[in-house]
């Protein structure tokens, strides 16, 4: 791992945060499921459901990574915004999603936690 790659990264680099039950992240990118340009990072720890901007760049010639997010998450994959409040989920990260182990459980509450926030939720399975 890069010294980046543990860089937690805050507000001024695109981060937002959410509570299960608040209100839709605001001003995200429209984008389509698995174009690089518009996807989006998330990760659920303490704080609630974090998401930055994949391509939202840190360190030197390095994008963002799960752990810029979080330090400590218990799930983490890719979101694509849609029209309409729509979201496109995975649970693909190497570090807190499908390379660590996820549980049905953790996908099917991560998907409650998107639902919270007025979503309307396409989950891509992982298995």
């Amino acid at each position: 791992m890069n010294s980046s790659q543990g860089e937690l990264i805050n507000s001024s680099k695109g981060l937002q945060t959410r509570l299960p039950g608040t209100e839709p992240f605001s001003g995200v990118q429209l984008g389509t499921y698995k174009d690089s340009s518009t996807a989006y990072l998330y990760t659920v720890d303490e704080r609630g459901l974090n998401i930055a901007l994949e391509q939202t760049s840190v360190g030197s010639n390095s994008i963002i990574k799960h752990t810029n997010l979080s330090s400590q998450a218990s799930i983490g994959g890719e979101v694509w915004f849609g029209p309409n409040n729509t979201v496109m989920v995975n649970a693909f990260s190497g570090r807190f999603g499908v390379g660590a182990g996820v549980t049905d459980t953790q996908w099917q509450n991560t998907i409650k936690l998107w639902e919270s926030l007025g979503y309307k939720v396409k989950a891509i399975p992982f298995r």
